[in-house]
């Protein structure tokens, strides 16, 4: 944590932008960290929340655009969910093929079939969404606010076209210093 911060306020002497570094503590919830911090953020104003450990580059100047110019409460990035495992493709009940990494985008519910996208982990949110729940007792905040900005219709969806690979194991730790490497021996 100490090393992020010194870089962070190294890198916002290049810049107008002021950090605050807040130890909010390891196993808290977002809910508490957001409780923690938010008095930093004045109201009415949008902050954005980085929730994963994700290699990324995609245009999230453009996603605050999107944000802005619908007036949203809060804006979610998604990305195309896709399987790493083996998928043996069935239709009806009769085995068509067998495919690796491939796009998975529909959900059967009650209601029939939806699309299905992943959250990528990156959210333009409103102060103002704020005040809709409980940051001392939220035990889900995701769920919480970003279902209460659906349900008032002041939620925007941005699709993610760019770079976006997740390391949540040494194994994919592994796979991005894979692709790095061979990014870089071109």
């Amino acid at each position: 944590g100490e090393i992020v911060d010194e870089y962070f306020k190294s890198i916002s002497n290049e810049t107008d932008c002021q950090v605050i570094s807040v130890n909010t503590g390891v196993d808290t919830s977002i809910a508490h960290r957001i409780d923690q911090i938010h008095k930093y953020i004045p109201d009415d104003e949008d902050f954005f929340i980085l929730n994963s450990d994700t290699l990324f580059e995609f245009d999230i100047e453009g996603m605050y655009q999107m944000h802005k110019n619908n007036n949203a409460l809060v804006t979610l990035s998604s990305v195309d969910v896709v399987s790493t495992w083996g998928l043996i493709i069935i239709n009806d009940g009769e085995m068509i093929g067998f495919e690796r990494d491939r796009k998975i985008r529909h959900l059967f519910t009650d209601g029939g079939k939806e699309e299905g996208l992943v959250y990528s982990g990156f959210s333009w949110i409103n102060k103002k969404a704020l005040s809709n729940i409980d940051l001392q007792t939220c035990y889900d905040f995701e769920t919480n606010v970003y279902q209460n900005a659906i349900d008032l219709g002041r939620f925007v969806h941005y699709s993610i076209n760019g770079l976006w690979y997740p390391f949540d194991t040494p194994k994919d730790l592994q796979i991005i210093n894979m692709m790095l490497d061979d990014r870089h021996s071109l």
